[in-house]
């Protein structure tokens, strides 16, 4: 016997009120509904965000994340090895050597 497969394998972000969030604080804000919406069932059809637009998903690797972190926790969103996090830590870098050259 098959089993169903979630047709999002990898969801990396739900996509409510105008931001992005990461899939423990969706399930915080929007309730336990989320969960259908990751595993694509039809019940999550019905599931909306506070203005009344419904829910979407965002998958693992998909450009819409690139530096993109969490409405509520804060989290990156975009894969840990991306080139964008890769260059703000290049950046902190730069700027704790200038500190140290002119101290």
């Amino acid at each position: 016997m098959e089993q169903n497969q979630p047709k999002w394998p990898g969801v990396a972000a739900i996509v409510g009120d105008a931001d992005l969030y990461c899939v423990s604080c969706a399930l915080k804000r929007y309730g336990p509904g989320i969960q259908d919406l990751v595993e694509d069932r039809d019940s999550a059809r019905a599931l909306v965000d506070n203005e009344g637009n419904p829910l979407g998903v965002v998958l693992r690797f998909s450009e819409d994340l690139h530096a993109q972190y969490c409405g509520d926790c804060h989290t990156r969103l975009c894969d840990d090895d991306c080139c964008c996090y890769q260059a703000e830590a290049a950046w902190d870098s730069q700027q704790d050597e200038e500190g140290e050259e002119e101290g």
